[in-house]
């Protein structure tokens, strides 16, 4: 039986988080590097600063000491899986989202604009029940409140059962579908205004 890997020390430099991942490297042509970073994507090469993004626990560590928060251990798969799908759907639909905005100048606030206000519909930042209704029934129709609503009974202790949110699960599953499709059909990585 073969031992597990430790668990790497959170003061740990760069180079041993990228040596102990043990990942193959592959080094990429100048040119590429080049056209990635002209699109306005964010081209990371140091191996401390892929350390440090990788120190995203902390959050949840406050909410652990805290406030005592805690995964109950039957529906822990039912919230990784509605974490990756969640994560997969939303990526398709930034990538979706993308193919749209003009220049790199126009993606934080046409992205801000269009998901702070899904927020306050969908339950994130305000009770639905606090929403007049027919507000309320526009936030059902997106994506937001389904993923917060199937992270809400996979992360609840008083959850019976496994923790999955079958019918919220498969609506953020076809909102990443479509965003796929049409990420896959429009997306460029060079922006719309060159």
């Amino acid at each position: 039986m073969t031992e597990p890997t430790p668990v790497t020390p959170i003061d740990a430099t760069g180079a041993e988080v990228a040596d102990r991942l043990g990942a193959h490297v592959v080094d990429l042509p100048p040119t590429l590097l080049e056209r990635l970073s002209a699109s306005g994507a964010e081209v990371v090469l140091d191996d401390d600063a892929r350390a440090e993004a990788g120190r995203d626990w902390w959050p949840l560590a406050i909410g652990w000491a805290a406030y005592g928060a805690h995964v109950p251990g039957r529906t822990a798969p039912a919230l990784a899986v509605t974490v990756v799908i969640g994560a997969a759907s939303f990526c398709c639909l930034g990538y979706a989202l993308t193919s749209f905005i003009r220049n790199e100048d126009a993606a934080l606030p046409t992205t801000t604009a269009i998901t702070l206000p899904l927020y306050f519909i969908s339950g994130v930042f305000v009770a639905v029940t606090v929403l007049p209704h027919w507000l309320a029934d526009v936030g059902e129709i997106f994506p937001v409140r389904h993923l917060a609503n199937a992270l809400l009974v996979a992360y609840n202790p008083h959850t019976t059962g496994l923790g999955f949110a079958g019918p919220d699960l498969l609506i953020v599953a076809a909102w990443g579908v479509a965003g796929l499709l049409i990420a896959l059909r429009k997306f460029t990585w060079l922006p719309l205004g060159r």
